[in-house]
């Protein structure tokens, strides 16, 4: 019983040692194409990223790798067929969105997260700003960004939103863009949608996201009178307990507090302590 056993080991490790060697041709192919790209030879680092998006397997890291390098290729120019089909083919496949990268600061590939983004800048840049954010959203509501940090996943957030003010900006709606911010100032409980998560020692844009609030002020007392005014008049939905209603400048925001709120009190604790509300001292 012992020969075929060793015999099925060996196989095994030929396989993988294969498999191995052929993912290095293909990682190579993939270097020589963004040094094709760099240098200005864009034809021919075209023409090796479709070869490699042919032959890597299409649940593999490389595939992922080497549709997002595709699809910033097409993005760069008036290719949007392709740009569409290529973003198309990311949320199709099961990319493993989880594998660690090496990057600094990005701890999973986030595959299609990133695609989206990718989208959404591609819009923006063109103009077409209600296009850009409903990429954004997408990127906000459907698509799951992979991390196990709080801080890393709250700066996601408040980036989004930020993308949403000035998109809004752009698109002359004011209100809805300042209270996007507002929004995101009080949505701030992260650790109660991802308990497991850990706690690191990088911080939070809360200061850029108060910052930004701040300059559609021309006086921050009128701000703090504003907020004051809000919080003193905010309820508790009566739909959901986890959700306080906040009005600000006429519209109502849904607050998402991901804890049941059962009383005055309660609403008020998780309302003062948002950063927004401590920083002005209210």
């Amino acid at each position: 019983m012992k020969t075929p056993i060793i015999i099925l080991l060996l196989f095994s490790s030929t396989l993988i040692f294969s498999q191995s060697l052929f993912e290095e041709k293909l990682l190579y192919k993939m270097e020589k194409a963004s040094k094709y790209y760099k240098s200005g030879d864009k034809d021919k680092a075209l023409n090796l990223w479709l070869k490699v998006e042919k032959k890597a397997n299409k649940s593999s890291s490389i595939y992922g790798k080497v549709l997002r390098s595709l699809l910033y290729f097409y993005s760069q120019g008036a290719q949007e067929h392709n740009l569409l089909a290529t973003y198309s083919k990311i949320l199709q496949f099961e990319l493993n969105d989880t594998e660690k990268r090496l990057d600094v600061g990005r701890s999973f590939t986030n595959f299609k997260y990133h695609s989206t983004i990718q989208l959404a800048s591609y819009y923006k840049k063109k103009g077409f700003f209600e296009k850009a954010l409903s990429y954004i959203e997408k990127a906000d509501n459907s698509i799951v960004y992979q991390t196990n940090s709080i801080s890393n996943f709250a700066n996601k957030k408040i980036d989004l939103a930020i993308w949403k003010y000035w998109i809004y900006k752009e698109l002359k709606e004011d209100n809805k863009a300042l209270n996007t911010l507002i929004k995101r100032a009080f949505e701030y409980n992260y650790k109660a949608q991802y308990h497991n998560w850990y706690l690191d020692s990088h911080q939070t844009n809360d200061t850029l996201l108060l910052n930004l609030i701040l300059e559609n002020y021309e006086d921050p007392s009128l701000l703090k009178k504003e907020l004051d005014s809000s919080i003193s008049n905010s309820k508790i939905s009566k739909a959901n307990n986890k959700i306080i209603e906040l009005s600000f400048k006429g519209d109502k925001i849904m607050i998402n507090t991901y804890q049941e709120i059962d009383s005055f009190g309660e609403k008020m604790t998780y309302l003062k302590e948002a950063f927004i509300v401590k920083e002005l001292g209210l």
